[in-house]
């Protein structure tokens, strides 16, 4: 049922122009458990509202270009509602209104030239709450002179100057990592001025962390224990300081300060606490190769040679080769591998365009058991902004479109080397395979030298190969086709892209062996999404959900494995979050995945079907002449499958290595399960939009 909340005017014309936390010191501060600091904004008022990185000025007003939200952030309930919203000077412009993504019905009072969105106490909570005001469709962009928020009584406007204050805090609460300078983001919290913050710990240990102070001038920082223990560090302006504090065994409470600039704010980025255990739990590396297609790979039937690494490391591992990615791009596939939900279940790619901070993701559940979670994404649909980077103590930025595989192996060795823990999670995801093909290997090819196209091939061929990213979208649209010889000349491009990965995979792997973290290690490595290299006409990938794009590798190395084997059980990458969170002894929370653990079994050889989709919206916009809806589903059974999209079903069934087209209606399509309900519903929405 969708939530009704009534909208009413309670704002004055003009916004007192003050910040959005109440600087003065409070006493006595109070203690919060170490966990629940991640992503929190430590300030004396108990409610923060940030207007999030969507809002701009221009011409000295507040704009909305798609959409905007309002962050709040509660660290106690609220005794009162809260209302947030704008001042107008024109008529109010054709929007909606979310709350914690769920729709808001129905308008109410708009008076005195404001417009208000009341929020209930029974609907805030404590925690992270988001107000989104998404504009109409065919709406550019909206502008306000004011934007603010009132609370027991008092309007609070934001001040314009602040967007750097603003970026910062929201990306880190919404996003999970901030960091306004260089590549590394950091998780953690932070010190909204000059204050303090006192934490309970259940054990001492050593605390590792990052400090960073934001701020023109210098800072200092203090950490101190129950027993009176105090470290202390001077941090320059704009400096990120790594420290490490001993810690009694015995320690219970831990203390926070900064004192510097009023109007700093300064953060503790990746906070680590190493506690002993009796038993170390496993390292858990997942690789995830993008636009790697399964039958490029040795062990799934690929040429032989072109990846002697992936196929070393799959002799002492576990190769499912009934494995199904639930999208054919990055975000949505990966936001499926972070959180075990198909996409139309977490919205990522599909409603909105970010994985939404409400999702508790894989590292963000080994983030909370004291795993040293670090991120390494190559590509620039895994960049933070998308919400991928939630829980990763350090998320290093992909460098502008892509970070080079090689480039990336160093980053991710390096902090191999300097981590705080064995306890590690590590994420790695090789973006080389994607578009442009500009591998340095020696594939089917000399070295340095690119292959040509055949003479009478069009210049746009020798574009296509030198990488020319805007003929290759004309390439992949439609408006231009390939000779029979392009084709196997950027099939030889791409496939010396996959070798290239591979070689670093190795190296990856060699580092893991060093550091005495392999043998123990669970790793997963799986391919989001695979690549059309011609097949139909077809090039690059989204838009279908075909074999090429959509049966993907699959391999996984237990800890301690040492005899390999191959599983035809129906799997999807969905299967993977459930899997790594049993293996440590996490009590998954409910999923669309089924666990890869031996015991599960006989539950997945039960599986009727997994779900793969795609959706054609503003921010994801699908090329007219492959687009096969503007939602698609393909539901897969073990030995069949269904595309589902508009009003279109077709069925295929397999024979042998291939699929046959088979009606529909037919006692061949019988094996085909009832749509499951998340096609059903988007269906359903299809049919009455």
């Amino acid at each position: 049922m969708r939530l009704r909340l009534t909208l009413v005017a309670v704002f004055a014309l003009c916004l007192i122009p003050v910040s959005c936390t109440d600087r003065e010191r409070s006493s006595p501060v109070a203690k919060t458990p170490f966990n629940e600091l991640w992503n929190v904004v430590v300030a004396d008022a108990p409610l923060v509202v940030i207007p999030d990185r969507a809002w701009r000025i221009e011409a000295d007003r507040w704009t909305i270009r798609g959409e905007a939200s309002l962050v709040c952030q509660t660290r106690e309930r609220l005794d009162g509602p809260l209302f947030l919203g704008f001042v107008l000077d024109g008529p109010i412009p054709d929007l909606e209104t979310y709350w914690d993504g769920e729709l808001l019905e129905g308008v109410g009072e708009v008076g005195r030239d404001v417009f208000t969105v009341r929020i209930e106490p029974d609907r805030q909570g404590v925690g992270t709450h988001v107000l989104t005001f998404r504009l109409a469709e065919g709406i550019d962009s909206a502008s306000f002179p004011d934007l603010g928020f009132r609370y027991h009584d008092v309007n609070h406007g934001f001040p314009k100057d602040e967007s750097l204050r603003r970026g910062y805090l929201s990306d880190l609460v919404l996003m999970g990592v901030t960091g306004s300078e260089g590549l590394d983001m950091l998780g953690g919290f932070v010190l909204d001025g000059p204050r303090e913050t006192r934490v309970s710990v259940d054990a001492g240990g050593k605390l590792s962390a990052v400090l960073h102070n934001t701020s023109a001038r210098n800072a200092t920082f203090e950490v101190g224990d129950d027993r009176g223990r105090l470290d202390s560090w001077s941090v320059a302006p704009h400096e990120r300081r790594p420290v490490r504090v001993e810690l009694p065994d015995d320690a219970t409470e831990l203390t926070f300060r900064a004192e510097g600039e009023r109007s700093g704010f300064f953060v503790v980025g990746a906070p680590l606490l190493h506690s002993i255990r009796p038993e170390a739990r496993p390292p858990v590396v997942i690789i995830t190769l993008d636009t790697t297609r399964r039958d490029a790979i040795g062990v799934y039937g690929g040429n032989a040679g072109t990846t002697p690494n992936l196929d070393s490391i799959a002799r002492g591992a576990t190769v499912y080769t009934r494995a199904y990615t639930t999208a054919p791009w990055t975000l949505p596939a990966h936001a499926s591998l972070f959180t075990g939900l198909y996409a139309s279940h977490h919205g990522a790619g599909v409603s909105v365009n970010v994985l939404a901070a409400r999702h508790h993701t894989l590292a963000e559940h080994f983030r909370d058991i004291g795993y040293d979670t670090a991120g390494f994404p190559g590509g620039l649909l895994s960049n933070y902004k998308y919400g991928v980077g939630q829980g990763f103590l350090t998320y290093r930025q992909p460098e502008g479109f892509e970070t080079r595989d090689a480039a990336l192996t160093d980053h991710a060795i390096k902090r191999l080397r300097d981590r705080n823990s064995d306890e590690l999670f590590l994420f790695v995801n090789y973006f080389g395979p994607h578009f442009p093909y500009d591998a340095r290997g020696e594939l089917m090819r000399g070295p340095g030298s690119r292959p040509l196209a055949n003479r009478g091939d069009s210049e746009e061929a020798e574009k296509v190969l030198n990488g020319d990213g805007e003929v290759w979208e004309r390439l992949a649209s439609g408006e231009i086709s390939a000779s029979e010889s392009l084709r196997e000349a950027i099939r030889r491009e791409y496939l010396a892209e996959v070798r290239s990965t591979d070689a670093e995979v190795g190296r990856l792997v060699e580092a893991l062996q060093f550091e005495g973290l392999y043998d123990e290690a669970l790793i997963v490595i799986v391919a989001d999404h695979g690549e059309l290299l011609g097949e139909g006409g077809y090039y690059s990938h989204s838009v279908r959900l075909h074999d090429e794009l959509v049966h993907v590798p699959l391999i996984v190395k237990w800890p301690n494995q040492q005899r390999g084997e191959r599983i035809a059980d129906l799997v999807s990458i969905v299967d993977v979050f459930p899997t790594v969170l049993e293996l440590v002894g996490i009590d998954a929370p409910p999923s669309d995945g089924i666990s890869l653990r031996g015991e599960r079994d006989e539950e997945r050889r039960r599986r009727r079907s997994v779900v793969i989709e795609e959706h054609d919206r503003a921010f994801h916009p699908l090329f007219p002449h492959s687009r096969m809806g503007r939602d698609s589903y393909r539901v897969q059974a073990p030995d069949a499958w269904l595309l589902a999209s508009d009003s279109k079903r077709t069925c295929y069934r397999a024979d042998g290595e291939r699929w046959v087209e088979i009606s529909c209606s037919s006692r061949e399509s019988a094996s085909i399960p009832p749509l499951p309900e998340i096609v059903r519903k988007g269906m359903s929405t299809q049919n009455t939009s």
